[in-house]
């Protein structure tokens, strides 16, 4: 199971500047009446597709293959890395390639939501 981990505090009703302010606004002076934890990294829950008769047209529109992969979740904040199935499962254990690839990845934070697959020698899906 994944613990929350907090990066940075959220403030409740107006931006305090001082403890005589926060008093003057009806905040008691103790910590936990007006902070909350703002959790890191956390899934996201995913939008299914719909079965429809026939697949929408027009120029805004753009269609993939479907390969007979898995849904898989990516977030990176900073040096963490962490996996998602479809469902929210903590994936980051099962495949230490993906994450490593993720660490090298240019961006300080990302979310990709795809499609995991296995190839074969012939990069063809397995």
């Amino acid at each position: 199971m994944l613990g929350i981990e907090t990066t940075s505090i959220t403030f409740r009703g107006p931006a305090p500047t001082s403890h005589m302010t926060l008093a003057s606004r009806g905040f008691s002076l103790r910590p936990a009446s007006y902070i909350s934890l703002v959790p890191r990294i956390r899934f996201i829950p995913i939008a299914s597709p719909k079965l429809r008769p026939a697949p929408p047209t027009g120029p805004d529109w753009l269609h993939e293959v479907k390969f007979d992969g898995f849904r898989l979740q990516i977030h990176k904040v900073g040096d963490e890395v962490r996996l998602f199935s479809r469902n929210g499962r903590a994936f980051t254990d099962s495949y230490p390639s993906i994450v490593a690839a993720m660490l090298r990845l240019g961006a300080k934070s990302a979310v990709i939501d795809g499609e995991l697959v296995s190839c074969d020698p012939e990069d063809k899906p397995d």
